[in-house]
């Protein structure tokens, strides 16, 4: 009865893996989207400012792009905390029994 107990994950701690598991795919998706999407606006930039003759000089604010990193994070846990909490309240066997 111990080793069934202990393969047991409690409510908690199932929501607690779908956040980990919404921040661990949110920050893979910052390290690659951040990058890539400043050098395409600083790119895009470029072309709209050499057509309309201002200068082809883009500055990214830092200040500006780094609380995206946390803030996405955030809306990840809360968009996620839900559907985990609402999966750890069912019953694996009766919905498999179902199928």
């Amino acid at each position: 009865m111990a080793g069934s107990l202990a393969r047991r994950l409690l409510r908690g701690q199932l929501a607690a893996i779908t956040a980990w598991q919404a921040c661990a795919l949110t920050a893979v998706a910052l390290l690659a989207g951040l990058p890539v999407g400043v050098a395409a606006g600083r790119w895009a930039w470029g072309l709209f400012a050499g057509e309309v003759g201002l200068s082809p000089a883009a500055i990214t604010p830092v200040s500006l792009v780094l609380p995206l990193v946390p803030g996405a994070i955030l809306a990840a846990i809360a968009i996620t905390f839900p559907s985990g909490w609402r999966n750890a309240r069912t019953n694996p066997a009766a919905a498999l029994r179902a199928e």
